[in-house]
């Protein structure tokens, strides 16, 4: 029977997208960060703008000119213009504290320290961080836990007892935000290894080998929690692959040096709590004034022999998922 509307007669045409497709934009393997002085950057050389006068001036021309500036500030940081950068955050937190209503200048602060770091060295900074109004030393929360630990990085360059007890203090309280942070445990042994060459006289030989060990053991805690962390599917990714090579070559090495104080506290057959209370003791003759709730945590959570299910059973069973680390 013939067709007489044509409907079985169809072009193969009519099911085709005939729109060319545009080439597939490639990112270059290295992209240099753009020198743009355009839109809410001001420009890099004017001076001006570091003359307090100005800079007050410009930062009360318009509602968005406190944001403008901070964008300058953040671009001058990541181009590593270290001592003009420094200059801006000194004089944006000054002109922001006159406002009746100042902006949040945690970042500014964080950024300031770092500049401090780089220029003035640690002394500094960890004024200018604890100057900061946005962040209670005394209560870390998830917004803030990145600033803690540089806080305490902060204390254990700056040296001494008293900021090297603070450093172990303050990584306890990160610890409440963060608990299976990897990075924290391996904090705990760069301020204990950082103290030894002042407290080894004080302690003596065996003093001194429990300090070790106790550093020892943190970093071996690390290790584990960073093995934990890592998420299989993407570890076939290079970043992710450089990463865990360079993380792992970092602590086995430490784990390496260390091998016969943890090979001695793995095997031994001495009453636990007898043996623990011994090493806390070196500890607390180091660091007098720790905190109760800090020498809890050490025996709790660091004080592990190195079969996986006490590792497990060390984790803070009262953690909830925000209060652990991000997987990768």
């Amino acid at each position: 029977m013939e067709d007489p509307f044509g409907s079985l007669d169809l072009d193969d045409d009519l099911f085709e997208d005939s729109t060319p497709v545009a080439p597939r934009k490639v990112m270059p393997a290295s992209y240099p960060y753009p020198l743009a002085e355009d839109g809410l950057f001001f420009p890099v050389d004017d001076q001006d703008l570091l003359s307090p006068l100005n800079f007050a001036a410009t930062f009360h021309s318009s509602k968005l000119a406190p944001s403008n500036i901070s964008s300058v500030i953040e671009r001058m940081y990541l181009l590593k213009q270290f001592e003009q950068c420094l200059a801006l955050t000194r004089l944006w937190i000054v002109e922001n504290r006159k406002q009746a209503k100042p902006f949040g200048n945690l970042e500014i602060c964080d950024i300031s320290a770092r500049c401090c770091l780089k220029v003035e060295g640690p002394e500094a900074a960890l004024a200018a961080l604890e100057d900061c109004d946005d962040l209670d030393l005394t209560h870390p929360t998830q917004t803030t836990a990145g600033s803690f630990m540089f806080y305490t990085q902060l204390l254990r360059q700056s040296g001494g007892e008293d900021n090297w007890t603070r450093a172990l203090d303050t990584l306890t309280m990160y610890f409440s935000v963060r608990g299976k942070d990897y990075r924290g445990f391996i904090e705990v042994y760069e301020v204990l290894i950082a103290s030894m060459g002042s407290v080894e006289g004080k302690l003596g030989a065996d003093g001194a080998k429990d300090l070790r060990l106790i550093a020892s053991l943190a970093m071996r805690r690390a290790k584990w929690l960073f093995s934990q962390s890592l998420q299989p599917y993407l570890m076939d990714t290079p970043l992710m692959k450089r990463r865990e090579s360079h993380e792992n070559t970092k602590m086995d090495s430490v784990l390496d040096s260390n091998r016969t104080f943890l090979d001695a506290f793995d095997a031994s057959v001495e009453d636990e709590d007898v043996f623990k209370n011994g090493i806390m003791d070196s500890l607390l003759w180091a660091f007098p004034k720790l905190k109760d709730q800090t020498v809890n945590w050490i025996r709790a959570d660091i004080l592990i022999k190195s079969s996986a299910a006490n590792l497990i059973l060390g984790d803070d069973e009262g953690d909830d998922e925000d209060a652990s680390v991000s997987k990768m």
